[in-house]
């Protein structure tokens, strides 16, 4: 067990220097002396899901909860991980998990609930848990962003761009966000501000879905996008 812990530690040392080859080969061979290094395990998948292997790190991390269904870190990794891979049953099933084992917890509650707004479902629960994750964290930009987005989502369109201008002062180089206020602003009718702030995005190199995206709004408007309007 000491062996294994000494190779997690010198492959935390190869990740925190963005060395994940080399990080990956400590973490395996700490998993080969003891499989129930979950630190190790929980490390490894993380570092797969760096490097774009998110089907080797789901495996990692469904190894892990197989050992240990109540390890509230890889029921949170594994949740984010699945939405991001879009499989939102699994990502809701242990994200929920999450929050059984640690209610309230605000990051849990943010990730869970923006992917309802993103589905636009449970909208008016999302914005009761996004409200109690906005009092613990007021000054975490992803969260006040989530919080404009489900305001944006039920029409509440001057309530979103409070909370979204809000979002951008705390986190003013995220392109998702500034994209957020961009449409907010479009709704309550500053055409130009919302323009201002679709230009503003594209400058923080968004992925490629969301540069089409903001793309095709610069060039005729929010009404020609394909995205819900709320």
């Amino acid at each position: 067990v000491f062996a294994s812990l000494s190779l997690t530690v010198s492959a935390d040392r190869h990740y925190a220097r963005g060395d994940l080859a080399e990080a990956i080969t400590d973490y395996q061979q700490a998993l080969l002396l003891d499989p129930e290094n979950h630190l190790a395990r929980n490390s490894l998948a993380i570092c797969h899901a760096h490097l774009g292997r998110n089907s080797r790190a789901q495996q990692e991390f469904q190894e892990l909860l197989a050992r240990d269904p109540n390890h509230v870190i890889a029921l949170y990794n594994h949740g984010c991980l699945s939405l991001k891979m879009e499989q939102l049953e699994a990502a809701e099933e242990n994200l929920q998990r999450c929050l059984e084992l640690q209610p309230e917890q605000p990051y849990v509650m943010n990730y869970l609930a923006y992917s309802w707004v993103e589905q636009e479902i449970n909208l008016d629960k999302a914005q009761e848990m996004l409200q109690r994750a906005v009092e613990q964290r007021p000054e975490d930009g992803f969260i006040v962003d989530s919080m404009g987005w489900v305001y944006y989502r039920l029409g509440h369109y001057e309530k979103a761009v409070r909370y979204l201008e809000r979002a951008v002062e705390l986190r003013p180089n995220d392109a998702v966000i500034n994209d957020h206020l961009g449409d907010a602003y479009w709704k309550v009718g500053r055409r130009r501000e919302a323009r201002f702030q679709w230009h503003r995005a594209l400058s923080l190199d968004p992925d490629a879905e969301v540069q089409a995206r903001i793309e095709r709004k610069l060039d005729t408007g929010l009404n020609a996008v394909d995205r819900p309007d709320g």
